[in-house]
């Protein structure tokens, strides 16, 4: 819930959800995580998420929107760009996609901001600190 406020307060997305891997026979998915998108929700996004496994953090840019991953993204309600960041491994929580940015697009220091926050939330249960955003 904290890391859900805090990147609607320090960044320009709109709609944040959380997701966690799923493999689809030789396909890699995300699977939404209840609280936060609709049940059963599936994205086949295989580039971004190769991206993301091997970065750490993926993002669709505006040109991409009119591709696949696009559309599967904008069936989610995932408009604009999207900025996708991998969490600490947890059952429920493996990903978190910020999405639908004021304006259609983020800014340059949008995609640092949303991994700083993922990493203070990740320490967050390690260290006991507070995630406290505001905008």
């Amino acid at each position: 819930v904290q890391l859900h406020a805090a990147i609607r307060n320090c960044t320009r997305a709109r709609r944040v959800s959380f997701w966690h891997w799923l493999r689809s026979g030789t396909q890699l998915c995300l699977a939404g995580e209840a609280t936060s998108t609709r049940p059963g929700s599936l994205l086949r996004v295989d580039g971004f998420a190769r991206q993301l496994r091997e970065r750490g953090w993926a993002r669709l840019e505006r040109q991409e929107l009119g591709g696949v991953e696009g559309r599967e993204f904008a069936a989610q309600g995932l408009l604009g760009e999207v900025i996708g960041v991998a969490c600490g491994p947890t059952a429920r929580v493996q990903v978190v996609l910020a999405g639908d940015p004021l304006e259609g697009r983020f800014g340059p220091l949008d995609a640092p901001t949303i991994r700083l926050l993922v990493r203070l939330a990740h320490s967050n249960g390690e260290t006991g600190l507070s995630l406290r955003a505001t905008a």
